[in-house]
């Protein structure tokens, strides 16, 4: 049976027993879902039909990620005639995800390059509505399913590709080392840490199929080593103490209260001997004090956000301006297609104004995350206080934030909409009495 026809008729997968309290959904619904996050991740269409350059914005360089993309957007319009009312319930719950979309659109206004701001602006909108679709329609343990499968096929075409076709699977510009099914070696790394926390999450909620599971954790570890991303090595270490923690903070561990001490006090030392061995620990993932370059990137980004702090430059105009991004550049002393930190993008781009709607949206979800967690120790109590761990930490050395067809904004808006309170997923059907029961009536 195929990972979508599971999907459809058993439900969230959740120790591959089928979760009673969702209903099964359409298999176009499904399938809706995955080709949306797969597009989402850039993989295998720029490769095949783009430019194959790291500066190519996502998916103007090929022909058929943008229509494919409209395609999905058309199909989830069309079952927003039905299921509207359950997606603008979950944005009611989300006012500053909201208002970032509204700030990314009137952004256009005061944009150093207007055109590129209203397109990407638009599409990031959909994007979220998306985002808010899939989450409300799906819910958490569903969206772990979809995530997983689909991040095992990348992992499976990425090995293939570096092996048998290296003339698309390696980046030939950095080394040999494997890019996969990305048009870079980070493209690679960032989404085997997407799979790799994942996965985990579904082996730590207790999945019965456990060796299966180590093994593809496994194979995700060793592709983000030959991926040779200094940042997904770094990231999946800390990943690790992010489980832990989660482990700490969830109600199955509320009898452990020694054990937590000891846990907290092991990852304050842990912390201590990370800050007093940093030089250590960034030679051994290949990297320098000045991160391989960023500093210099971001200190030239800062100046220029000193010049428009308040609103920015508009969404996602920065670095198509020319002339101020070349200052950049120079300053730097490198051709970055971005601040490669997630948080500077989104100030250049909406100034403080945008990175306030997303601290006040992410601390929302946040605390609905934690709230899950204590209440929900499975898959889809795990996962958004895991994912949203991995969105800050990623960030903080790369940049995919925000942004037009962002995958990792897909999947927090996702998040947003499974974690809203006022959502209400599809009843499960009543179960049957056994046959010959007693009813409370006598028939």
């Amino acid at each position: 049976m195929s990972a979508v026809s599971s999907l459809s008729r058993r439900g969230p997968l959740t120790g591959d027993r089928p979760a009673a309290a969702e209903a099964p959904l359409p298999r176009w619904e499904v399938g809706l879902a995955c080709a949306a996050l797969f597009l989402a991740t850039d993989a295998l269409m720029p490769v095949l039909f783009g430019s194959g350059e790291a500066s190519t914005p996502s998916g103007a360089g090929d022909p058929v990620t943008r229509p494919a993309w409209i395609l999905v957007v058309v199909l989830m319009l069309v079952a927003l005639a039905r299921w509207g009312t359950e997606v603008l319930a979950a944005a009611a719950a989300n006012p500053a995800v909201v208002a970032l979309c509204y700030l990314s659109l009137g952004s256009t206004v005061w944009s150093v390059a207007p055109a590129t701001t209203l397109r990407d602006a638009v599409e990031f909108s959909l994007s979220t509505l998306l985002g808010l679709y899939i989450g409300t329609r799906l819910g958490s343990r569903r969206l772990v399913a979809i995530l997983s499968w689909t991040t095992l096929a990348i992992l499976v075409l990425s090995v293939l590709f570096a092996v048998a076709l290296p003339r698309y699977g390696l980046d030939h510009a950095r080394g040999d080392a494997w890019r996969g099914v990305f048009v870079t070696k980070n493209g690679l790394g960032r989404m085997m840490v997407v799979g790799f926390v994942v996965w985990g999450v579904r082996t730590f909620a207790g999945e019965t199929l456990r060796a299966r599971n180590w093994a593809i954790l496994l194979a995700f570890v060793v592709t983000t080593v030959l991926s040779d991303s200094r940042t997904a090595l770094g990231v999946g270490g800390l990943m690790l103490g992010v489980f832990v923690l989660a482990r700490t903070l969830s109600r199955t561990s509320r009898r452990l209260v020694p054990v937590k001490g000891f846990i907290a006090s092991g990852l304050v030392l842990v912390v201590a001997l990370c800050v007093l061995n940093l030089k250590l620990l960034l030679a051994l993932v290949g990297s320098d004090y000045s991160l391989t370059g960023r500093s210099g990137i971001w200190h030239a980004v800062w100046n220029a956000i000193d010049v428009r702090p308040w609103l920015g430059y508009g969404f996602d105009a920065f670095w198509r301006s020319g002339g101020l991004t070349f200052e950049v550049w120079r300053a730097a002393g490198t051709e970055t297609p971005h601040a490669h930190n997630g948080f500077l993008d989104l100030l250049l781009g909406l100034g403080v104004a945008g990175l306030v709607c997303f601290a006040v949206a992410f601390v929302v979800v946040w605390r609905r995350a934690l709230v899950s967690l204590r209440e929900q120790p499975d898959q889809g109590g795990l996962f958004p206080f895991v994912y949203l761990s991995l969105l800050l930490l990623y960030n903080l050395t790369e940049s995919s934030l925000v942004g037009a067809r962002a995958f990792e904004w897909v999947v927090f808006a996702a998040v947003a909409g499974a974690t809203a309170p006022v959502v209400s997923r599809p009843a499960a059907l009543p179960a049957r009495p056994p046959t010959g029961a007693a009813t409370a009536t006598g028939r």
